[in-house]
C-alpha cells in the first residue's frame, strides 16, 4: 500500500499519542478482551494486527509466562512497536517523525499536559525491551491471511485481534474481495491454532450494531460536530458527501448473527461475549476522533478510489484540510453538543 496513510510514521505517532489522550483506550479494550478469554499462564499466542504494540504490551502485562508473536502489515506502526520492545532505533525513529510536526495547530493546545512521544517510547523501551531479549515477544511484518506456522513450530494457544477484524471487510489488500479476504484470514488463523485454541477479538460501534439502540445512537459518528467535520473533509476531497438522513440508514459491517455465521463458516464456535458501553467524559476528545477517523477512512478511501498508483496527499495538504474542516465544525457545532457513548463488542471463540 505505497502511499497509504498507514505507511506514514507521523500518522503512527498521531495514533500512539491519541491512545495516550484516551487514557490508553486501545489498551483498555485489549484488557477487557483478555479478561474475557481467561488466557492460561504460559500460553503462546499471536497478536494479529498488533499495530504500535499497544495490545502486545497488555498481553505481556496480564498473562504470566506468556510468549507472543505480533504480526502487523504497516511498516510504520510496526516500527513503533519494535522501538517499544527494543528491536528498533528510538533516536532515528524520532528524527524521522519530528516531534509535533504532524499535528494540526488546533490540536496542539489540547496536548500541553501530554508526555512527549520521545519520553513515552523511552519508558516503554525500558520496560518492555528486555522481553524481546528473553524471547517473550517477537514482531513480524505480514497480513492476517498470510499467517502460517513455520516448519517445526507448534500450534498456538490463542490469537488476539484487537480492533482489527472489521478491517478484513473494510480494507482488504488490493485485488481481494471483502468476503473472500475475511474467509482467507480467519481460515489462516484457524490453521495456526491447536484444537480448542482461542480466537479473541473485538469491534466497536462504528462497525457493529448492538441490540441496545441507545448504544448505537450514542456513537460519535452520530455527533453533529463529527458529521459536519466529515462533510467538510469530503467536500475538499471532491468526494461523496453523506448527509445526516442517509447516514441514519447506513449498513453496519457486523451484528451478532453475522459474526456467529462468519465464525461457524471458518471452524470456530463462540464461547463468550461481552457488550460494553462507555461514556466519554472529556468532550474535547471529539477533535481527536475526527482527525484519526479522517485518516483511517476519508483520506485512505479517497486515495484507494483514485488509484493506488497515485501518491497520497502530502502531510501538509492533509493538515490544511483538517484545519479548515475543524474550523467549520467549531463554527457550526460544538464538541459538547450531545453525549457520546462508545460500545465495544468482545468475542471469544474456540477452534472446533
Amino acid at each position: 500500500m505505497a502511499g497509504s496513510v498507514f505507511d506514514s510514521l507521523s500518522y503512527a505517532a498521531l495514533y500512539e499519542l491519541d491512545n495516550l489522550l484516551f487514557d490508553n483506550g486501545y489498551g483498555k479494550i485489549a484488557r477487557d478482551s483478555i479478561n474475557l478469554a481467561d488466557i492460561a499462564k504460559g500460553s503462546r499466542g499471536l497478536d494479529i494486527g498488533c499495530g504500535t504494540g499497544i495490545s502486545t504490551c497488555k498481553l505481556v502485562d496480564m498473562v504470566p509466562g506468556i510468549k507472543v508473536k505480533g504480526i502487523e502489515k504497516s511498516g510504520a506502526f510496526l516500527n513503533l512497536a519494535k522501538v517499544k520492545f527494543g528491536y528498533g532505533d528510538l533516536k532515528r525513529t524520532l528524527e524521522n517523525i519530528g516531534e509535533d510536526r504532524h499535528l494540526p495547530e488546533i490540536l496542539k493546545k489540547h496536548r500541553r499536559n501530554l508526555p512527549g512521544l520521545a519520553y513515552h517510547l523511552l519508558v516503554h523501551e525500558r520496560k518492555y525491551g528486555p522481553h524481546s531479549k528473553d524471547g517473550v515477544v517477537e514482531l513480524e511484518s505480514g497480513h492476517a491471511a498470510e499467517v502460517a506456522l513455520k516448519e517445526g513450530e507448534e500450534p498456538f494457544d490463542f490469537a488476539l485481534l484487537n480492533q482489527v477484524i472489521h478491517w478484513f471487510i473494510n480494507s482488504p489488500p488490493e485485488g481481494e474481495s471483502h468476503p473472500e479476504y475475511q474467509r482467507k484470514a480467519l481460515t489462516a488463523i484457524n490453521n495456526t491454532l491447536r484444537p480448542g485454541g482461542k480466537l479473541i477479538f473485538n469491534t466497536s460501534g462504528a462497525d457493529f450494531r448492538f441490540h441496545d439502540e441507545r448504544i448505537n445512537r450514542g456513537h460519535f459518528m452520530f455527533h453533529p460536530y463529527y458529521q459536519i467535520f466529515n462533510q467538510e473533509v469530503a467536500r475538499r476531497l471532491g468526494g461523496e458527501i453523506v448527509d445526516a438522513e442517509r447516514f441514519e440508514d447506513r449498513t453496519y459491517t457486523f451484528d451478532d448473527s453475522k459474526i456467529r455465521e462468519m465464525l461457524d463458516n471458518t471452524g470456530f464456535r463462540v464461547t463468550g461475549t461481552a457488550m460494553i458501553g462507555k461514556d466519554y467524559e472529556d468532550f474535547s476528545l471529539m477533535r481527536e476522533l475526527c482527525i484519526v477517523g479522517a485518516h483511517m477512512t476519508l483520506f485512505e478511501t479517497n486515495w484507494e478510489r483514485s488509484g493506488t498508483d497515485k501518491p497520497m496527499l502530502s502531510e501538509e495538504d492533509r493538515n490544511l484540510i483538517l484545519e479548515e474542516a475543524l474550523e467549520v465544525a467549531e463554527r457550526e457545532s460544538s464538541v459538547d453538543a450531545q453525549p457520546v457513548r462508545e460500545g465495544i463488542a468482545h468475542y471469544v471463540a474456540i477452534k472446533e
